[in-house]
């Protein structure tokens, strides 16, 4: 076997061994990760569209309060059309960035050969925070193989020399830079790196390249208009870009130094146990903040490099490579937009090939100095980076265990495979309808909310309620499954005798996060007295008291019962005044009623609305009840009904009782 076979051989065993590493960190026990409110609005846009319910044309809200593209939605489809079960989809991001990883070797491998690119894949692969952004449903972890599919195409298109069907990577890069842009704000950093690629390139195109690359800048340009202009027809303020002024920021770097060396990765661990898990691990801040100045010199010598070199494809390459690095710190210092951590994710490749090419160049000439040495050399460089990667590996293994097994308030979410372990439990009885008791109904603000709607997906109806204000007595509990969760009974139960209790099933948690509990609802009684009102809403209301403030009350409190046949038609906003012997008011309260459509006939609803601690009660003799919904964002009050049917008022009085 000749040398070159040999040298062959073993390379395509280290890259599959780096790639086992990085399938590993990424695939690995794909139940252990957040799946938090953003995780569940983009699982639920991507299933709709994966079931044929809807077709996004915008993505979800961002960090900086305006929504994402929908290519985002579009791609986490795909694993949605396999199954509703959001590990399929977090399998999917991790398979995408082992990928990167491919890639990453590739890329450096074309134009610095294989000790830069195997040296670029390790670091890549074992990067605390590269893997971190592999394990979880976000747009922009995403981005990393689109990334390199963008520069890799660039590169060969403008920079490497002309051939016959060069033009079809141009394409292919053009394209790729339009869908990756929409993947995630963040690689909105390529463009100017495509402009400098084609400005490196521009003397070796033909005329009609030249033509035809300008019609595409106008179709972007007027693409780009086109998008505002739909945002802002959709209500949504763009004004949030440079609304504080711009100026400069040294954010974009704190990051930088952050996401290219592991630094403070312990931060998943929360404000209250960062401390705790510091304590498992040795500190590898010096370490990693060493590896940090060591990129930093190795973008310095690329730029010297190609600052110095002859013109050509190198000088190319390495100008492109340090862009690709520099641009986003440039971009996002200054303060047009809020900056992240996760907006430098589109340069972890470039620091990391810098690196490679740097450690590779630097081991070969001190060979060159002393010949002797030169294995050695090659040794010694060979154990210090597979030791740096292993203390990498280390620290990112030992956060993943602790956030497992610890309560990390502020960090590191509940895991998604405790949350899957009550999905089974609820899946197993066939539920006709799931009760998900929270602290809010809306799925677009409040996570248990919308985390249940993604997770229940196949039950045929699921109803979010605010536990602390409501209810439900099911008139027929078989099949109807009551879900409540830890934050419910966090905040205290206004209504316990109404849930679960000790009854049904029990699923603990990390220690301190609690437990959720799934039981049968409670069983609505059959009042015999008629209804106190019906109102044309089809509401019934079946009975109202006032009482002293309990335990878990902030003041006095307005309870109800309420029913109906149906969904109401309208969403309906519950007001109640406390009058005394005279007609005066003497507090009063307003909140939203559960959602119109989901009420539900056979039920009563139980309601608890607090009044303010300065209700005087000893003086109250009367309650006035009544509803309104907005109309063009003004209120209209529900009448209430005779016993023919007809309206007689818009509230109704209920004395109260002296006992």
């Amino acid at each position: 076997m000749s040398h070159s076979s040999r040298r062959a051989k073993w390379e395509l065993a280290s890259l599959a061994l780096i790639l086992l590493v990085a399938g590993l960190l990424r695939l690995g026990a794909p139940g252990l990760t957040e799946f938090k409110l953003d995780e569940a609005r983009l699982s639920l846009l991507a299933l709709d569209m994966a079931r044929g319910e809807s077709f996004p044309l915008l993505g979800i809200g961002s960090s900086v309060g305006i929504p994402n593209m929908p290519v985002s939605v579009w791609l986490f489809a795909l694993p949605y059309l396999i199954s509703s079960d959001p590990t399929v989809a977090t399998l999917f991001v991790g398979l995408l960035n082992v990928l990167a990883v491919l890639l990453t070797w590739w890329l450096a491998r074309r134009y610095f050969g294989p000790a830069a690119a195997l040296t670029a894949a390790l670091l890549y692969a074992v990067s605390p925070w590269a893997v971190i952004y592999s394990r979880k449903i976000w747009a922009q972890d995403l981005l990393p193989p689109f990334v390199l599919l963008t520069v890799g195409t660039g590169l060969i298109g403008w920079l490497e020399t002309p051939r016959p069907g060069r033009w079809r990577w141009q394409v292919a890069h053009l394209i790729l830079l339009v869908l990756t842009v929409q993947i995630h704000y963040a690689a909105l950093t390529l463009i100017p790196l495509t402009l400098g690629m084609i400005g490196l390139g521009w003397r070796d195109l033909p005329g009609r390249t030249r033509r035809w690359l300008g019609a595409i800048a106008l179709l972007g340009l007027l693409s780009l208009g086109a998008g505002v202009l739909l945002m802002t027809g959709r209500g949504i303020n763009l004004g949030v870009f440079g609304r504080n002024g711009l100026g400069l920021t040294a954010d974009a770097l704190y990051h930088f130094s952050l996401v290219v060396t592991g630094n403070e990765i312990h931060s998943l661990a929360g404000p209250q146990a960062f401390l705790a898990f510091l304590a498992t691990v040795p500190d590898l801040t010096p370490i990693q903040s060493l590896f940090g100045l060591l990129i930093v010199g190795a973008a310095l010598l690329a730029a010297g490099q190609a600052w110095r070199g002859q013109p050509g494809l190198p000088r190319r390459v390495r100008l492109a490579l340090v862009a690709w690095l520099v641009l986003p710190l440039i971009i996002f210092s200054i303060t047009w937009t809020p900056t992240y951590p996760h907006y430098l994710i589109p340069l972890m490749p470039a620091a990391f090939i810098l690196f490679g090419v740097a450690a590779s160049e630097v081991l070969a000439r001190l060979g060159r100095v002393w010949p002797r040495q030169a294995r050695l050399i090659a040794a010694l460089g060979i154990a210090a980076l597979v030791v740096f990667a292993g203390l990498q590996v280390w620290n990112t293994v030992a956060l993943h265990a602790f956030v497992d097994s610890h309560a990390t308030p502020g960090g590191f979410g509940t895991p998604l495979h405790d949350l899957l372990d009550v999905r089974r439990a609820v899946l197993a009885q066939s539920p006709r309808g799931v009760l998900v008791a929270g602290l809010d109904s809306n799925v677009y603000v409040d996570q248990d909310a919308a985390v249940w709607e993604l997770l229940l997906y196949d039950v045929p109806v699921v109803r979010p309620l605010d536990g602390r204000q409501q209810a439900i007595l099911s008139g027929d509990p078989a099949g109807i499954v009551l879900l409540e969760t830890p934050a419910l009974h966090a905040s205290g139960l206004a209504l316990a005798e109404a849930s679960c209790g000790e009854a049904g099933q029990r699923f603990d948690l990390r220690p301190g996060e609690g437990a959720y509990r799934v039981c049968a609802p409670p069983a609505a009684d059959t009042p015999d007295a008629a209804p106190l009102a019906v109102f044309d809403t089809g509401a019934r209301l079946l009975g109202l008291a006032l009482e002293p403030a309990g335990a878990a009350d902030a003041g006095p409190v307005v309870r109800m019962r309420w029913a109906a046949d149906g969904p109401l038609p309208a969403d309906v906003t519950v007001f109640c005044h406390v009058l005394d012997a005279a007609g005066e008011r003497l507090g009063q309260v307003d909140s939203p009623a559960w959602p119109g459509r989901f009420w539900a006939g056979g039920e009563v609803q139980l309601q608890v609305l607090a009044l303010p601690d300065s209700v005087p009660l000893e003086g109250a003799a009367t309650l006035r009840l009544g509803l309104y919904r907005f109309e063009n964002g003004l209120p209209v009050n529900a009448n209430v009904l005779d016993s023919a049917g007809n309206p007689a008022g818009q509230w109704v009085d209920v004395p109260l009782s002296k006992d």
